[in-house]
């Protein structure tokens, strides 16, 4: 039979080794939520990808950009402007800031950003450009960031990758996981 002084002697050991315990339960609850979290986004972002209104936006976007590599001159139109021109930019450039700043924050896999939207955002933000620079220049984001900062940050991320494309298997993997 076992002794009190004996029992006290191993208290705390078993105090210690449930504390550890505990801690190992949590830090795994805590990925898988992090990872379920991962998981919806991508889906949220895939979804809203391939969406219609999105890709109307993203068509009118990408046929001026060709246009302007082409040496057609660019429409003159504002950020903030209530035309339908200026929708479709706002449209495309904050879809594209929100996607950069969850990339930047490594909430979603850029490399399943990249495979699914790179070649848009490299090109919508060289189109884009000169617009949101012009419209920060009126804006004064009172220590929020610089406007479309997210966007542009996930531009020059995507103008280093040293792939163009990612292999099918490779993007839906990710989702295959969960």
């Amino acid at each position: 039979m076992l002794d009190t002084s004996q029992v006290q002697n191993f208290l705390p050991y078993v105090s210690l080794a449930l504390s550890v315990g505990a801690l190992f339960v949590s830090a795994f609850a805590y990925l898988d939520v992090r990872h379920a979290r991962r998981a919806d986004l991508a889906v949220s972002f895939l979804q809203e990808f391939r969406s219609e209104d999105f890709h109307t936006s993203l068509r009118v976007v990408g046929r001026l950009a060709k246009a302007s590599k082409d040496g057609e001159v660019a429409p003159t139109v504002r950020m903030t402007d209530e035309s339908e021109l200026a929708d479709h930019f706002r449209r495309v450039s904050f879809f594209f800031e929100y996607v950069g700043m969850l990339v930047l924050r490594d909430l979603l896999d850029g490399k399943l950003v990249y495979a699914q939207a790179g070649l848009n955002v490299l090109n919508c933000w060289e189109f884009l450009r000169p617009y949101i620079e012009e419209h920060r220049g009126h804006r004064d984001v009172n220590g929020f960031g610089k406007y479309q900062g997210h966007f542009e940050m996930l531009y020059r991320r995507f103008k280093t990758y040293k792939y163009r494309v990612v292999p099918q298997e490779i993007m839906v993997r990710g989702l295959r996981e969960r």
